[in-house]
């Protein structure tokens, strides 16, 4: 699922913490801002799918 978070005028992210419907979480530390982020869910064995940036 793809997700888009507005950071107003910040560069990154101190923290961004994903929770999995199966009550595992991944987290990420100072993410850069202006980026496409993939996060997948340890463990997860369906098929990727490629996403494109607009920022590209």
């Amino acid at each position: 699922m793809r997700q888009h978070f507005g950071l107003g005028a910040a560069t990154k992210v101190d923290s961004l913490q994903v929770l999995w419907p199966d009550g595992t979480t991944t987290e990420r530390r100072d993410v850069e801002a202006n980026q496409l982020v993939v996060i997948e869910q340890p463990g997860n064995r369906a098929p990727r799918r490629r996403l494109s940036s607009r920022w590209s």
